[in-house]
């Protein structure tokens, strides 16, 4: 299998709409050198561009993006969020006025 193209702050500005700056951050992320060494010629277009591929977590299909680093950031930020939001709820503190 091979890797799914995720980045700590590029990824979360894909997910976010932040094209702008995942430019910036793709590139702090890539002074990672394990980053690096794994995506040597990773690009925002690049991200927006390439195809899910057959080996792709089946769920990417499903986040509604038809490019690889688009549907992994969309997938992995929304169910963080998602998680975030379920966590408050546990606590009995769903954020409304008391």
């Amino acid at each position: 299998r091979d890797a799914v193209p995720f980045f700590d702050r590029a990824s979360f500005d894909l997910a976010h709409g932040a094209i702008g700056d995942a430019y910036e951050h793709l590139d702090t992320d890539l002074d990672d050198r394990f980053q690096c060494l794994l995506w040597p010629d990773a690009s925002v277009e690049s991200l927006q561009r390439d195809p899910l591929l057959s080996t792709d977590p089946a769920v990417l299909g499903s986040v509604g993006a038809p490019a690889r680093g688009d549907a992994v950031a969309l997938w992995v930020w929304d169910t963080f969020d998602r998680c975030i939001e379920l966590s408050g709820s546990v606590d009995g503190d769903e954020g409304g006025d008391e």
